[in-house]
């Protein structure tokens, strides 16, 4: 029930149950990361306590027999436990 309360933008005691609270702290604000939830269940990895962030970058090269490759380099800030 804390988790509910917490996820719903209550204030409530981060409780023992690392996934339920994982779960409110996305449902609260999905982009932002929740400190209060990452102190108590720490290094859970990217969209858990911590919001995932990425970036992103397009690249491009023509060979000189005319082909042209597109790239798409996609990074994720928060590393995976």
């Amino acid at each position: 029930m804390e988790a509910l309360t917490h996820a719903l933008g209550g204030k409530a005691r981060v409780g023992p149950t690392a996934s339920w609270w994982a779960a409110a702290a996305r449902a609260r604000a999905p982009q932002a990361s929740d400190a209060a939830v990452e102190a108590r269940h720490p290094g859970l990895g990217p969209d858990a306590a911590t919001a995932a962030t990425h970036t992103w970058t397009v690249q491009q090269h023509t060979t000189s027999g005319g082909y042209t490759f597109h790239y798409l380099r996609v990074e994720c800030a928060v590393r995976p436990p």
